[in-house]
């Protein structure tokens, strides 16, 4: 039978995370636009390109030197890709293919002078935009405020821990400290999957010379997690669709690693060590397989285009898209496979030292 305290401390996780998952999301939604239309505000250039037309060019100037130009895309159909062009009076600056919707930097150091940009799209195309701006905008990121907030919480009930310390009701004890190490774990998780996630587009940009550290920001303090390009020989589309899907790619095959060190006989005497070891352990193996194992299905259904779309990509480009959707198929169902054994030791690990601790303290 399972206790009171523990349907009562498994509901408000449960509740915490779909409160948590549903305010990043409702927050992620206006993101794209809220910096899209900071763009615009200060934009030195916006160009549409029709529905059907190959390509559309217009001309701009820059008054002042610049590091580089920041520039908006977006595109009517969002499995589509668009093209972009920049050159000046000494001919070509800078260049980006097979970019979906998205905001990035292209150039250095620009001169005053006067600019033409085109944009391009593959035949049939439904057409997009670009803005291009002197200025990176300035505005306040959905993750921003979803990642303070949560420190902030963080940070309240490690207060609310020290204040409860000595107070006599064990249960506040006991649940402040079980709070307190709930947000702890999470921090920890976010932060481990953030630094695969941002590392594996790093590591495809770094083996195509296009990795920029200064423009990296793998938490997101300055706006968003993100790993920063630079300028330098350019991209094929294959090349850029690698360094797309190596985001979700890389975390994914960390678990799988971590999983078989989780399983095997030094993994486990890791774990009985102590049910704080076995919790976190267990938790990080989770947590890099978990959104390939939740996403998974709605990804191969066409329900969701995940980062890369890899299976739009192959489609395109006329490759084995039975071959690609077998691939995530195994990827999916391994990390489905790796959450059914690893889920009920961080439920073991959270009840061992939570809710049998609370036991032993009210007994005593």
């Amino acid at each position: 039978m399972i206790s009171n305290n523990a349907r009562v401390v498994s509901l408000a996780i449960a509740v915490g995370v779909m409160i948590g998952a549903l305010t990043f999301w409702l927050l992620g939604q206006r993101n794209d636009a809220r910096k899209f239309n900071a763009l615009k505000a200060n934009a030195l250039c916006e160009l549409q390109l029709p529905e059907g037309i190959p390509s559309a060019s217009a001309t701009f100037t820059n008054t002042r030197p610049i590091e580089l130009f920041h520039v908006g895309l977006t595109t009517k159909a969002n499995r589509e890709a668009l093209s972009i062009f920049i050159s000046g009076d000494q001919g070509f600056v800078a260049s980006a293919s097979g970019m979906k919707a998205s905001m990035f930097g292209l150039g250095r150091r620009i001169q005053p002078g006067t600019y033409t940009v085109t944009l391009r799209q593959e035949i049939r195309g439904k057409g997009g935009m670009a803005v291009i701006s002197a200025e990176e905008p300035v505005y306040v990121t959905g993750w921003q405020i979803w990642s303070r907030t949560y420190v902030g919480f963080l940070a309240l009930s490690g207060i609310c821990v020290v204040a409860l310390r000595k107070a006599k009701d064990s249960k506040k004890r006991e649940l402040s400290i079980a709070a307190f190490q709930s947000l702890l774990l999470g921090l920890v998780l976010i932060f481990v999957y953030l630094l695969f996630h941002e590392g594996g587009h790093a590591l495809a940009q770094i083996k195509f010379g296009h990795f920029d550290i200064a423009r990296s920001d793998f938490w997101g303090i300055h706006g968003h997690p993100h790993s920063g390009g630079t300028m330098g020989p350019e991209l094929e589309p294959w090349q850029q669709e690698v360094i797309s899907c190596a985001g979700p790619m890389v975390p994914t095959f960390a678990g799988f690693g971590l999983f078989l060190l989780w399983g095997l006989p030094i993994g486990r005497k890791l774990r009985s060590l102590r049910p704080m070891v076995n919790l976190y352990f267990s938790a990080i193996v989770s947590i890099l397989v978990f959104p390939e194992a939740v996403c998974g299905p709605a990804y191969l259904l066409g329900f969701i285009t995940a980062e890369g779309d890899l299976i739009g990509y192959v489609t395109r480009t006329g490759g084995p898209v039975w071959l690609v959707k077998g691939f995530l198929s195994s990827t999916f169902l391994i990390s489905a496979a790796v959450l059914w054994q690893v889920i009920p030791e961080i439920r073991k690990a959270w009840k061992t030292r939570f809710l049998h601790s609370r036991k032993l303290v009210c007994i005593s």
